[in-house]
């Protein structure tokens, strides 16, 4: 028996891979398209070592916090910006 860790299980379904091929295959009315029991059933994922497995899952947490940590720099940086241009159309305005 194969053994995998569910949050290693998590990562590989949530690929752009998983998620775009299966896509293709759904089935259903619009509000209520699902995938294929079979597509799931047969698609290959590796199953390395648990603790492989672990050092994956390590990884893209640690990636995942750092796109969360990016987007909230951006967010700020966006918002400095915003006040800058602000100020500078103000002073503008002001003949200063």
């Amino acid at each position: 028996p194969y053994i995998f860790l569910s949050d290693y299980l998590y990562i590989n379904i949530k690929t752009n891979y998983f998620i775009e091929k299966g896509t293709l295959l759904m089935t259903g009315a619009c509000g209520q398209k699902r995938l294929p029991r079979e597509y799931v059933e047969n698609f290959c994922i590796p199953i390395p070592p648990l603790a492989e497995q672990e050092e994956i899952i390590n990884k893209v947490e640690k990636l995942l916090n750092n796109v969360v940590e990016l987007e909230q720099q951006i967010s700020q940086r966006e918002e400095y910006a915003k006040k800058l241009m602000q100020s500078v159309l103000r002073d503008a305005f002001a003949g200063r």
